[in-house]
This record gives structure tokens, sequence and C-alpha cells, in this order.
């Protein structure tokens, strides 16, 4: 009878620990009391880890149980551990092994942590690891820093075709041959707050236009890297940029009403056809647009073959063939031209607002070769109105053909002669 008695209490006590730890979330006490989990680890899992991995933390022990255990990170905040636990669809629980990887977006990336093991009927949770520290991946691996660009992409309003891993890594292989976003767009980052993009050259294959209209928090955006081919990039009403580099295919750039951008760098757009950087809306309008580039480099290439819409790595646009270019800069701006354009300026709505900004608003031209690899080689710079009143000109040639322009450079690289009388 004492031992039935004493078997009714014992079960008394199991049913009041297992209530206390609950089914679902089990927080369990922290207190000190009762038996150990009845697990043993066989590896000691330390130091650094990369989170965003899946499987990164790999605890081999044996005793484990699928059913009934719970795996938290720990780590110490303000004095006190805190205990967040680890999701069941990145963790995999079998006899022998505990295995899991953390999101490149937890709270806690930048803590010393342990890992803890809680089951139902133990009074405390059970340390399994030594102390771990935590590391980012690269980039090339799907890391996309900038946590607005990232919320950005990976929506689904957005851009539901941009694939992320329950860790927070973009899938690179379905971004590097995905052709658009699924709505109509390329790439849709529009009114994001990042402060930066790097990450979006991952996405190799889109083309079409790229929103990016009302990013209110960017300084610089440098597209160098991004070999996306056809793109359309708007990036207006960025009201913080100051600098911008853009992409090797774009073939339309606009920045309209940035109103602190003050460098412009284009010179590696191979394929870019229509450029836009004045701020027409707070301007004014196209009549009476401001602008405060005070740097704007639009050399272009010409060492490959001449498409109207070029298609192919190789493939160069015309020198600016649509005439609808807002190359309006702010009073003494420096600019960079290649020598081809200094002759062949036939396009008046892209060579207007250069001989505008020489001839009314004290721009300094200076003009480099168009071939590949001498393009950073300076041939000359434009003397100033002041000196030769008449150095530069808005028609592109004379009657006989020759450069209407009073100032010549020769270009040594090109098969012509861009300064048949530079005496004249």
């Amino acid at each position: 009878m004492k031992s039935a008695i004493k078997f009714f209490a014992l079960f008394l006590l199991a049913g009041t620990m297992f209530a206390a730890c609950g089914d679902d979330d089990p927080e369990g006490p922290d207190g000190p009391g009762g038996p150990e989990i009845p697990v043993e680890i066989t590896n000691e899992v330390k130091g650094v880890i990369t989170a965003g991995i899946s499987g990164a933390i790999n605890i081999t022990g044996s005793g484990f149980d699928s059913e009934e255990d719970y795996v938290y990170i720990g780590y110490d905040k303000d004095g006190e551990t805190v205990y967040e636990r680890v999701s069941k669809d990145v963790l995999t629980i079998n006899a022998s092994r505990i295995s899991f990887g953390v999101n490149v977006a937890a709270g806690y990336l930048d803590k010393t942590v342990k890992v803890y093991l809680d089951r139902p009927g133990y009074a405390e949770r059970k340390v399994i690891s030594g102390e771990i520290t935590f590391s980012l991946p690269s980039v090339e691996e799907g890391y996309i820093p900038d946590v607005a660009l990232r919320s950005a992409l990976a929506s689904a309003d957005k851009n539901p075709n941009v694939v992320f891993s329950p860790l927070g890594l973009l899938d690179v292989n379905s971004a590097a041959t995905m052709t658009g976003n699924g709505k109509g767009y390329a790439l849709d980052i529009s009114d994001c707050g990042a402060t930066s993009l790097e990450g979006i050259e991952l996405f190799k294959s889109v083309t079409g236009l790229v929103p990016a209209w009302g990013m209110p928090n960017i300084k610089e955006i440098d597209l160098s890297k991004w070999e996306a081919k056809g793109i359309e990039f708007f990036c207006e009403r960025a009201s913080n940029l100051e600098k911008f580099v853009g992409p090797p295919y774009a073939y339309r750039i606009r920045t309209y009403d940035s109103p602190k951008l003050t460098h412009v760098d284009v010179h590696n757009c191979d394929w870019l056809r229509w450029l836009e950087i004045s701020n027409f809306e707070t301007g004014g309008g196209v009549d009476a647009p401001n602008s405060a580039v005070t740097y704007l480099d639009i050399r272009r290439n010409q060492s490959g073959t001449y498409a109207s819409t070029p298609t192919k790595v190789g493939e160069m646009a015309m020198v600016w063939n649509n005439a609808n270019q807002g190359f309006n800069v702010a009073d003494n701006a420096t600019i960079l031209i290649d020598s081809h354009f200094l002759i062949e300026h036939t396009i008046d709505g892209a060579w207007t607002p250069i001989y505008k900004a020489w001839k009314e608003r004290g721009a300094t031209i200076k003009v480099y070769s168009t071939i590949d690899p001498h393009r950073d080689e300076l041939l000359g710079t434009v003397p100033s109105v002041s000196e030769m009143p008449d150095a530069l000109s808005p028609g592109s040639k004379n009657g006989d053909g020759s450069p209407s322009n009073k100032w010549q450079v020769d270009d040594p690289y090109t098969d012509k002669n861009e300064a048949p009388n530079p005496a004249n």
C-alpha cells in the first residue's frame, strides 16, 4: 500500500513539472535542482560560426529526442541570460545529432552565445556547446547586407520571383537566372529605406525597368559591378543621394530630383543611350532645370561595334543617340568627355547642355581617348571662355566636313585625324 502511495505521489510530481514546462514551447524553471537531461555530447562546438548557413551548428552525441527536445540560443543581456528558441523549420534533431543554422537577421549575432537543450520534466536547460560567436557570409553567397534592401527584395508584393532561404540568404542560383520580378519589372526597390545596394549585382539576368525612386536614405549608388543587360534604372527623388556610378549595360538612367547629387560617373556604361540627371521637378520643369552636379563623367568607349540598341558584350551604343538628355550641371563643374564626342556632337539635346555649361557656367571640359585600354589618358583640357571664346561651337562640322570647334585635340589611338587644322 505504501508503495502505491509513493508511486502516486511521484506521478503527481511529474505531472506538475510537465505542466510547468508546457508541451508546446516549454520555458521551464531555470533554478537548480532536479535531474539533468540524460544526453551526452561527443563534440565541442565553439568558436566562430557563419550565420545564414544551413546546419552550420552541428552537435553530435547520444540521447537526443526529436519529439521532446527544444533547442535554445542563450546569451547575456544586462546581466541576465536570455533564451531564444531555435525554430523547427531550421532545426534537425535525431538520436545522435542536433543541427541547425542561424538567421542573418538574428538579434544576437553581435553576442557570445551558447546552445541549450530543454526537455519537459527536467528542471534546468542543459548547455550543449561552448562559446560561439558569429560571422556573416559573403555577398557572393547570397548575403544582402542592407536590411531594408533585403526586405524590399524579399517582399512578395514587390518581387514575388525573388527567393530567400529560411535563414535569410538570397538564392544566388535563382537570382542569377531570373529575368524579372514577376510584376513586370526587372526588380522593384522603390520607396526603400536602404543605405546600400550591395548585392543587387547578384541579379545578373534581369532586364527592363528598375523602379528605385523615393529612396530617402541612400547617399551613394555604385552599380559598376551589376552586369544585368538592358536595364533602365530610375532613382529620382533620392533626397540624400550624393554619388552615382552607373552599371555597364544599362540603356537608360534617371536621377531626377536628387538635390544633393554632385558626382555622376557613367563612363563605363557601354550600352547607355539616355541619361537624365537634372532636377526637373524642383527646378521648374524642362525649360529651367536645376542641378548640383559638379563632376560629370560621360566618356564613351568607342572600341567595339556600334549598335543603336546593343544586345551583346562588345557592342557599344552610338554617342548619346537619344536627343532628350539631361546633362545639366552646377556652375564651375568638371565634365569628362571623349574625343569622339568633341567632334561628333550632332545630337542637339546631348551637346547643348555641355556647350552651355562651358560657355555660360564656367565648366571645365576634359577630353580623353575613346579607345580601350587608353581611356584614362587625358588628351587635353578645353581652354576657358576667357582664354578662347570660340574654343567650342554649337555645331559639329564646318561645310568642308572639318570639326567646327576652334580648339581641337588628336586622339592617337583612333584611325582618324580629329585635329586636321590644329593651328586654325
